[in-house]
């Protein structure tokens, strides 16, 4: 029963260590989901105020393993992360940066984390970002055109001395961009068929001129569907930023 109510307390801990409120401004709108296959999980996503002028950080991160190991490591990550996006680093020096660190703070081997950190600029519509192994987000181009964010490097925190590169990308009227977790691609059903990114791709270019919360709701509940359980085996985040017109 105390081990219950421990466990129950980190999950209270950690959604709280979630945003309240995605970002908002009149040029675009966003949308999140997150939910651990347990009572803890590896996943996380944040939004960090970076300027004046309505400049912020986005993460999406997925920490190997499940549970409180997990859970711990993506604490830890967050905190590095929140620091280095505060102190407003370039986006490239800001992963080389959390890598080191958090390399060098693991003791554990075989521990490590895909993210993925872009920093967003309303006033002029540019993302600049940086992919440390991540699922690749997807950019949604408002004729259907697809764009996939690769740029970056390897994983964060298997080995000090990664080096990371950047890129951007500059969003246009109703461009939007999807960014998830594996939990998602990878969730299986009882044929062992995983959801798999075709399936992804084919909803949100489909769906692209819904709203925000509504492709968020609308993916979730197709793999929910296709899966058919209640849980899921992997922690799963969903992204959603959409601009307006």
């Amino acid at each position: 029963q105390r081990l219950e109510e421990e466990m129950s307390l980190a999950r209270r801990i950690q959604m709280d260590l979630l945003p309240k409120m995605p970002p908002s401004g009149p040029g675009f709108s966003i949308a999140a989901h997150s939910q651990p296959s347990r009572t803890v999980g590896g996943d996380f996503y944040d939004f960090v105020p970076a300027g004046g002028d309505g400049e912020f950080g986005l993460v999406v991160a997925d920490v190997s393993g499940k549970g409180m190991p997990a859970a711990l490591l993506a604490a830890q990550i967050q905190a590095v992360l929140r620091s280095e996006m505060i102190n407003r680093r370039d986006v490239a020096q800001t992963m080389i940066n959390v890598n080191n660190l958090v390399a060098g703070l693991s003791s554990t081997s075989g521990k490590f984390a895909t993210v993925f950190y872009g920093s967003f600029h309303p006033l002029t519509r540019e993302f600049v970002f940086s992919n440390a192994g991540h699922n690749y987000p997807v950019l949604v181009r408002a004729d259907g055109r697809c764009e996939f964010l690769e740029t970056g490097g390897t994983v964060i925190g298997a080995f000090e001395g990664n080096f990371y590169q950047s890129s951007s990308v500059v969003l246009g009227p109703k461009d939007l961009l999807f960014f998830y977790t594996d939990g998602l691609s990878e969730a299986h059903n009882a044929l062992d068929e995983e959801f798999g990114e075709e399936r992804i791709i084919d909803y949100i270019v489909n769906n692209r001129h819904r709203s925000p919360d509504e492709i968020r709701d609308g993916i979730i509940g197709q793999v929910t569907d296709f899966v058919n359980a209640d849980t899921t085996e992997d922690d799963t985040t969903v992204i959603v930023l959409k601009m307006n017109g």
